[in-house]
C-alpha cells in the first residue's frame, strides 16, 4: 500500500487464511480462525547511478555547513577581541548555521526512513525492488464489539531465484 508506512513509506501487505484456531500447549497465545496479516517495507528503486538521492544531498549539505562553522569558529578564535562588532556578527552567523544544521539533521532522519541503507533490505532478482529483511505478523482478535490486532511476531524475507530446468 502506498504511503501507509512510517513517514509515508510504502508497505507490502498480505495475509494468510487460517481455517481453524491455532494454539500451543502451555502458552496463552493463540491465533483465532481467520486471517494472519503480514507487512514489511517496500522500496522500489529507480536507476540512480548508485546514489541515495535525497540522503546523499542532505549529507553533502551538512558537511558544507559544518565546514563553514569550523571556518567561522577559527576566525573568531583568532580575534583579539571577540566581543567587537565583527565577533558578534561571526557569533550570529555561527548560531544561524547551527540552526540550519539542526533542520538538515531532521531532514536526514526523514531521508533515512524513506531511503534505508541497502544492507537493511533484501532485493528482487532484478534489483529494482527492496523489501525490509524483517516484517511484522499480527492477527485480528474480536472481543465483543471491539476489534484488536495482536502482534504475533516477525517474519524474514529472502530473495529467491526460480531454478531453470
Amino acid at each position: 500500500t502506498r504511503g501507509d508506512g512510517p513517514m509515508g513509506t510504502d508497505l507490502l501487505r498480505f495475509f494468510i487464511e487460517v481455517d481453524e484456531e491455532i494454539t500451543h500447549a502451555g502458552s496463552d497465545v493463540y491465533i483465532p480462525k481467520g486471517r494472519i496479516y503480514c507487512s514489511c517495507g517496500y522500496f522500489p528503486f529507480m536507476n540512480n547511478g548508485g546514489k541515495d538521492g535525497m540522503k546523499d544531498a542532505v549529507k553533502d549539505e551538512i558537511k558544507k555547513i559544518e565546514g563553514e562553522i569550523m571556518q567561522l569558529q577559527k576566525k573568531k578564535d583568532e580575534m583579539k577581541n571577540p566581543f567587537n562588532l565583527d565577533g558578534i556578527k561571526i557569533s550570529s552567523d555561527i548560531f544561524k548555521l547551527k540552526q540550519d544544521l539542526d533542520q538538515l539533521n531532521q531532514r536526514l532522519s526523514f531521508a533515512m526512513v524513506r531511503q534505508p541503507d541497502k544492507q537493511l533490505l533484501r532485493y528482487s532478482p532484478d534489483g529494482d525492488v527492496g523489501l525490509t529483511k524483517e516484517g511484522g505478523v499480527c492477527c485480528e482478535v474480536k472481543k465483543g464489539p471491539v476489534v484488536e490486532y495482536h502482534i504475533l511476531g516477525r517474519f524474514g524475507v529472502v530473495s529467491a531465484q526460480k531454478e531453470e530446468k
